[in-house]
C-alpha cells in the first residue's frame, strides 16, 4: 500500500531507511511499514486539517507531530508470539525527534516542546479510551500537554492507519474529543 502523497519527509535518510524496515503488527496496521503509516498520516493531515480551527503555529506543530510520531518504532519493534510489537515506541521516539528538530531553527523551542509532548503522548487518546480511564486522570495530562492538539492529532493518526475496527477506533477518538476534551477544559 502506498500513500498518494509520497512527500520527501524532512528527517534523516537513514532514519527514513529504518522505518521502511520495521513492520508493524497487520491488525492494527495492514498498510505494512512504519514509512507507509507516516506518510498515511500526512496525507490524512494535509486532506483534513482544514476542519479544524487551526493557527498556522498548530499547522506547523501537528505536521510536525505527523512525521515524527514513530520515529521510536525502529528502536523497540521486535516479534512477540509471533506479532510485531513496539511498546514504549512513544518514550523512544522523544529523543530521537528532539535531534531532528533541533536541525531545524525555523522551529521555536515552545514549538519543539509541544511538538515532542503529542510524539510522547500520541497513543494516550487510544490506549485510555479501551481502558475507560478516569476523568481526573485526563486532567492531570492536561498539565503535561494540550488535550485538543493531541485529540486532532489522534484523530489524524487513526485515519492514516489500515485496521480492524476501525469505526469503533474512530468512536473512540471522536468521544476523546467530543467530550473528554471538552470537559475538562471547561473544568480546568
Amino acid at each position: 500500500m502506498v500513500p498518494i502523497i509520497e512527500e520527501k519527509l524532512p528527517i534523516p535518510g537513514e532514519l527514513i531507511a529504518k522505518m521502511k524496515e520495521t513492520q508493524q503488527n497487520p491488525r492494527y496496521h495492514a498498510e505494512g511499514n512504519v514509512y507507509n503509516h507516516t506518510l498515511l498520516v500526512l496525507e490524512k493531515f494535509h486532506a483534513h486539517a482544514y476542519e479544524f480551527d487551526l493557527t498556522d503555529e498548530e499547522r506547523t506543530i501537528l505536521y510536525w507531530a505527523c512525521i515524527l510520531h514513530d520515529t521510536g518504532k525502529p528502536e523497540v519493534t521486535h516479534l512477540k508470539n509471533g506479532r510485531w510489537v513496539s511498546t514504549g515506541h512513544e518514550e523512544a521516539g522523544v529523543p530521537i525527534a528532539r535531534d531532528i528538530l533541533l536541525q531545524h531553527p525555523e522551529i521555536s523551542e515552545s514549538q519543539r516542546e509541544r511538538i515532542l509532548d503529542l510524539v510522547k503522548w500520541h497513543f494516550v487518546p487510544l490506549r485510555w479510551g479501551l481502558k475507560r480511564v478516569d476523568l481526573q486522570e485526563y486532567q492531570q495530562l492536561s498539565t503535561q500537554t494540550n488535550l485538543r492538539l493531541l485529540g486532532i492529532f489522534a484523530y489524524f493518526d487513526i485515519l492514516g492507519r489500515l485496521c480492524e475496527r476501525k469505526p469503533v477506533v474512530l468512536a473512540m477518538i471522536r468521544h476523546f474529543n467530543e467530550y473528554i476534551v471538552p470537559t475538562v477544559l471547561q473544568e480546568s
